[in-house]
């Protein structure tokens, strides 16, 4: 639950970025306060996501495949940099606020998804805490 709590909270930093948009349009300029405030919404995600997915890692590989199984824990933000460089061609001014309420809403629909079966993945963990 708290790697989905994770994902909610990195996908509402995205949707922090479109409420500027949304309250003055996409031509006035923001406070810089919005993305200090997004930063700190996706800081907190981190947090809740980055131990929990190291943990269950090493919790769950089978030993042979440990090293293996943490290169691809720390392959996966490098794979999502490569679909953000493609994502963020389809970023102008005039689709900020889509962009960012899309990229946003995206991840945090991962994330609702995620708590609803989490129930399923804890039994499928067995005794793994």
């Amino acid at each position: 639950r708290k790697f989905a709590t994770g994902l909610l909270l990195g996908g509402a930093s995205f949707v922090l970025m479109a409420g500027p948009g949304l309250l003055h349009g996409v031509d006035a300029l923001a406070s810089p306060w919005w993305l200090v405030a997004s930063y700190a919404v996706v800081i907190c995600g981190s947090m809740c996501l980055s131990p929990v997915g190291l943990s269950a890692t090493t919790r769950l590989a089978p030993r042979a495949f440990l090293a293996q199984m943490m290169s691809l824990w720390f392959l996966a933000p490098a794979a999502a940099g490569g679909i953000n460089a493609q994502l963020v061609q389809l970023y102008r001014p005039t689709t900020e606020i889509a962009y960012f309420a899309g990229v946003g809403g995206a991840v945090m629909g991962t994330g609702i998804v995620m708590h609803l079966i989490s129930p399923w993945i804890q039994r499928r963990m067995g005794d793994v805490r």
